[in-house]
């Protein structure tokens, strides 16, 4: 069985667009940037500084299953 690799590709679902409080283009904070890098670490992910706090978001949820 292989493993399965998420795209690292920045994420344009509706969903990261449109999330209420969070601008479509703000930065990812200190606090969803650490636990996105915990998470990329732990599951052998490539981490990217770049995504937006909604792309971020939306990340996490996928590695978490959410998704």
């Amino acid at each position: 069985m292989s493993k399965t690799t998420l795209s690292t590709a920045r994420v344009t679902t509706p969903e990261a667009t449109d999330r209420p409080g969070i601008a479509p283009d703000a930065q990812m904070t200190d606090k969803t940037a650490a636990e996105l890098r915990t998470l990329c670490e732990e599951l052998g992910e490539e981490f990217d500084m770049a995504l937006t706090e909604a792309q971020a978001r939306d990340r996490i949820a996928a590695l978490q299953g959410g998704v």
